[in-house]
């Protein structure tokens, strides 16, 4: 797999690939993920790439990332997993990203955090970092220069393209603080967009993760050791205590930046190409029409 690798990098050097796909292909030897899934034909299984090893893990930072989605009826008295026949009808989608610790023989122990979990302590206006582009710029995904985020030209009002997301404007920043993370416009709290909070032993919870599908978890810690060609050695010593971050797509229309330690969000990103498709998601009821917006294969 070294010329392989090797190949990689240089093409990367030359060319313009996707930051994305880079990091997906210089990876995917090193990538361990596992994808729970349940239908009626079919008992709740995995689908792991590739094998678990010990050098996997070393080079993982001893986790094994897991990421699991759930489809349920709302209101639900227990947590389902996800039904294949059924998932289209339900209101509620939920994803999640785990982290286990595993030891050298491949077998896990506790769950270290869920980020699902995680995001629900991260306030949605002031404790998220979610970002969008227009006209090659990345600007704030937020609604106005008043919506917390400063600044002209760093919002969609100011960039011109907020009506991409709504057509009526108070709809389009209603749609945009929910799928911040917002609950407050949810038909639980007697608001209009689809629930995503759900009662449970007398306990309200809820979780703004949209599900995870066909989007694996692609851990990017320090740079690897192993490549050497020319500049790559300088950028090695220079990025060696970059922060170990966990990027994985899904279905709210974002590319998540999960921190590797503790699962907290270090920012988010909406391509402007699913602007348009965001108001989808907010419906009661999408029945079969209900598409992958923003998730991506990896």
């Amino acid at each position: 797999m070294s010329w392989v690798r090797k190949y990689i990098m240089k093409s990367i050097s030359k060319r313009n690939i996707p930051l994305v796909s880079a990091i997906v292909a210089i990876l995917f030897p090193v990538l361990v993920f596992s994808l729970t899934i349940t239908n009626s034909s079919q008992p709740i299984g995995s689908v792991g790439r590739p094998a678990l090893s010990t050098t996997n893990l070393s080079l993982s930072g001893g986790q094994l990332f897991d990421i699991r989605y759930t489809a349920k009826d709302f209101p639900a008295p227990t947590e389902t997993g996800y039904d294949a026949n059924n998932y289209h009808v339900n209101n509620i989608w939920s994803g999640d990203l785990l982290s286990n610790s595993a030891n050298t023989s491949g077998v896990l122990s506790t769950i270290n955090w869920r980020a699902r979990e995680v995001l629900e302590t991260q306030d949605w206006n002031s404790g998220r970092r979610i970002f969008t582009s227009s006209g090659g710029t990345g600007i704030k995904f937020r609604w106005d220069s008043s919506d917390g985020g400063g600044g002209a030209t760093n919002n969609l009002t100011e960039a011109g393209i907020n009506a991409l997301i709504d057509t009526d404007l108070t709809i389009g920043a209603t749609v945009l603080k929910w799928v911040r993370g917002n609950h407050g416009d949810e038909t639980i709290n007697s608001g209009a967009l689809r629930p995503r909070q759900f009662m449970r032993d007398s306990t309200v919870r809820g979780y703004s993760l949209g599900d995870i599908i066909h989007s694996g978890p692609v851990y990017v810690g320090a740079p690897n050791k192993s490549f050497n060609f020319t500049g790559y050695s300088s950028f090695r010593i220079a990025k060696v205590a970059r922060v170990p971050v966990v990027y994985v797509g899904s279905n709210d229309g974002m590319l998540h930046a999960f921190r590797a330690s503790n699962g907290a969000e270090v920012f988010a990103y909406v391509p402007k190409a699913v602007l348009g498709s965001l108001k989808s998601l907010k419906a009661k009821k999408e029945g079969k029409k209900k598409k992958e917006r923003g998730e991506g294969k990896t």
